[in-house]
């Protein structure tokens, strides 16, 4: 296999492994398991875009494969997947893991950190749109399977974060959303938190004329407003899941 851009999977079989497989497969991203006893053998494996360390089988072992990835490759997204609690998060941050994913942890949120450090072209992350996008007026529309933002007829490029954040706001239409929210649910990671208003204001200038759709709820966060008529809107988010919830 070329690792180049795919996402490897080092540790045993597990419910949280079969996830991540999952989340390659529905986004045409290359993705393999191999045990942790083989990891030293995989050539070209330092040039994928992300490592997921499952620690379930042998702790000790998996920090040190942590330790020695990051020495190799410290551009390469590390997340370790800890046996239970989080007693081994300081010897995994020490050792250079970008994230500390505490089990049990539901696929919903497996599945946003993984696509968190591993964006997908634009052109790739979606099939084409199969249903009617959202008219939010003014000339704007987004279309949520096929993920495109067309502002006057003109296509806005979003990144990865910023489309996670938006389908967010398209799950909870009208309700302010805080930055702890979104640090529970997985969209943020609690170093992160403070790029909630940055991601804000990408959106609202992509939105363009229909900026106003994001509202700042002083003191707490942002709220997202839907026109009346597209509340009922049935479509499909980048997980799968349906309409609003």
């Amino acid at each position: 296999m070329t690792w180049a851009g795919a996402v490897l999977i080092i540790g045993p079989e597990t419910r949280e492994t079969a996830v991540v497989l999952d989340w390659g497969s529905r986004h045409a991203i290359r993705a393999a398991r191999v045990p942790l006893s083989q990891a030293l053998d995989i050539q070209g494996a330092l040039a994928c875009a992300l490592v997921v360390l499952d620690a379930l089988e042998d702790p000790p072992l998996a920090i040190a494969e942590c330790a020695r990835l990051h020495a190799a490759a410290p551009s390469v997204p590390l997340l370790f997947l800890s046996p239970l609690g989080r007693e081994l998060e300081a010897a995994a941050l020490r050792a250079g893991t970008t994230a500390f994913l505490e089990r049990p942890m539901e696929s919903a949120r497996l599945h946003s950190y993984v696509g968190r450090f591993c964006p997908r072209p634009l052109a790739s992350v979606a099939p084409p749109s199969s249903t009617r996008p959202i008219d939010l007026g003014q000339g704007v529309a987004l279309s949520l399977d096929g993920r495109a933002l067309v502002v006057r007829g003109n296509s806005q490029a979003i990144t990865p974060d910023a489309w996670q954040l938006l389908e967010y706001f398209l799950r909870n239409p009208g309700r302010a959303i805080s930055p702890s929210e979104l640090v529970r649910k997985g969209i943020l990671l609690a170093s992160q938190a403070p790029r909630y208003r940055a991601l804000v204001f990408d959106l609202r200038r992509k939105l363009g004329p229909a900026r106003g759709r994001i509202s700042l709820v002083r003191g707490f966060g942002y709220r997202f407003d839907l026109p009346a008529e597209s509340t009922t809107f049935r479509g499909s988010f980048a997980d799968g899941t349906q309409n609003f919830e």
